[in-house]
């Protein structure tokens, strides 16, 4: 017993200490989608404590999207100059190239056109508020989906999950 919660508090001392995605330099493109997926496809109203927690959910979403964008920029440029999988000199490196200079972003989000929803199975009239749970978790795998993530991937579950515990769970 006391060998797992040796190695249990450690673990939970380092997520607790991990450094967040800093929500910079988001597009006018995301920032658009953002909107849309906060308001039309949740049924947010702008100004309100879970809108807010929507738009600052998604925005860490994409900021960390980026940040594994330039961490996979940092790793290809790297191993191309040899550098050992598994190496010092390979995660130097790539701290190196991450800081260095910004990655050019191949606009992960997705374009706004005209979005394909159910509106009947998300009955997307209807405020977030006054939906089964069951609408509100299809509506928020939508609003990821916005952003140009894909269903099943660890990116999108991770989304659908945050928007989850950010909008409708927290209640602060």
């Amino acid at each position: 017993m006391f060998r797992k919660i040796a190695v249990f508090v450690p673990l939970v001392f380092a997520s607790a200490c991990a450094v967040q995605p800093v929500a910079e330099n988001i597009t006018p493109q995301q920032a658009a989608a953002i909107e849309v997926s906060c308001t039309t496809i949740l049924g947010l109203e702008k100004g309100e404590y879970q809108y807010l927690r929507c738009r600052e959910s998604l925005v860490n979403t994409v900021a960390a999207l980026a940040q594994g964008e330039a961490r996979l920029v940092a790793y290809d440029a790297c191993r191309g100059k040899g550098q050992a999988l598994g190496s010092a000199a390979l995660a130097t490196c790539m701290l190196d190239s991450e800081h260095a200079a910004p990655v050019a972003r191949n606009g992960a989000v997705a374009t706004l056109a005209p979005i394909a929803l159910p509106r009947n199975d998300l009955k997307l009239e209807k405020s977030y508020y006054v939906v089964t749970h069951d609408v509100q978790w299809r509506r928020e795998q939508y609003a990821c989906a916005q952003l140009g993530l894909t269903p099943g991937s660890a990116s999108f579950t991770h989304c659908v999950a945050s928007l989850d515990a950010d909008v409708l769970y927290d209640n602060s």
